[in-house]
């Protein structure tokens, strides 16, 4: 079992950002909405933190424990669940290197606390998308459903996929369970390459290729034309 602290920061958006956003969540409401946006640090470590430990990050985040929070009234946008963020591999080392090893982790999210006539399901549901990218964040609604932030399970055993009997279909499945976004000569290379090794792929080797492989992280897509020009140097 760990323990759970909060800890709220300063705003999360500059002056003019936030007024950006007010103004698109005015269009898309047609109603009168403001909001402030603070970011709130959520720490997990294995046991109740000391007094020292407690100073120690209130110095280093430049936050202060969180007290009373109206659900009703809030939004909080977190890095997505059961994934861990960038940003929080490198503030949990630093910390660590400040001498708060206490701290097992720490995640950052942004605190929004709306003001309107009235706010209603409808209306969070159409400002969501204004405020948290899907990929990598989750919106909650409230504080204690951060905890699962910091969830630990068991590692799931390897799922293997059959190509012995009727290979495209097996691995089409497994592309859209795993949303993996194979292409079609991708799926052939594929089932081909495996015959060639003799055995069937696992999840994790598919999920790998299909990182590897993407168009995001080797641009393998231009949709353009290429134009050499050779100067003959005199």
């Amino acid at each position: 079992m760990t323990e759970f602290t909060c800890l709220l920061g300063g705003p999360a958006f500059s002056q003019f950002q936030r007024q950006k956003l007010v103004d698109d969540m005015r269009r898309r409401l047609e109603q009168e909405l403001s909001f402030n946006a603070q970011f709130i640090y959520l720490v997990e470590s294995p046991q109740t933190l000391s007094k020292g430990n407690l100073q120690g990050l209130e110095a280093l985040l430049q936050a202060g424990l969180v007290t009373l929070i109206d659900p009703s009234e809030m939004l909080l946008v977190v890095p997505r669940l059961g994934t861990q963020s960038p940003w929080s591999t490198k503030a949990t080392d630093i910390a660590h290197r400040c001498g708060l090893e206490a701290v097992s982790r720490i995640e950052r999210g942004t605190l929004f606390n709306l003001y309107a006539d009235t706010i209603n399901p409808q209306m969070v549901a159409a400002i969501e998308p204004l405020i948290h990218d899907r990929m990598t964040q989750t919106v909650l609604r409230d504080l204690e459903d951060a905890k699962a932030l910091f969830d630990h399970h068991e590692a799931r055993p390897l799922g293997i996929t059959d190509l012995t009997v009727n290979a495209h279909q097996a691995l089409e499945k497994s592309n859209r369970e795993l949303g993996l976004a194979l292409s079609p000569s991708e799926i052939e290379y594929l089932i081909a390459a495996y015959e060639k090794l003799g055995r069937n792929p696992t999840d994790a080797e598919l999920m790998m290729f299909a990182q590897a492989n993407s168009e995001h992280c080797r641009h393998k897509i231009f949709n353009a034309s290429w134009t050499l020009v050779f100067r003959c140097l005199p």
